[in-house]
């Protein structure tokens, strides 16, 4: 189980955003993540969400790349 602690950046790219923080795996702190959700077309159609958890090592200990069954990614940005 991961708990996320604190978000260390956000990066809007196009139609990505990319979340990076730190969290506890199993109650134990150390470790930290990144998420990326991608809109991929509307109204959410093969959508992606991938999360990569790190150990203090930098060893990966999880990852999960999903396309979103139901529901709908949007990464808005001013014009």
């Amino acid at each position: 189980r991961f708990v996320s602690v604190a978000l260390n950046g956000v990066m809007f790219d196009d139609d990505t955003v990319t979340f990076a923080g730190t969290g506890k795996w199993n109650g134990v702190s150390g470790y930290r993540f990144q998420a990326v959700a991608e809109d991929v077309a509307s109204p959410g159609n093969h959508d992606t969400l991938r999360v990569t958890i790190y150990d203090g090592a930098n060893q990966v200990v999880v990852t999960l790349d999903q396309q979103i069954d139901g529901g709908n990614v949007q990464s808005l940005r001013l014009r």
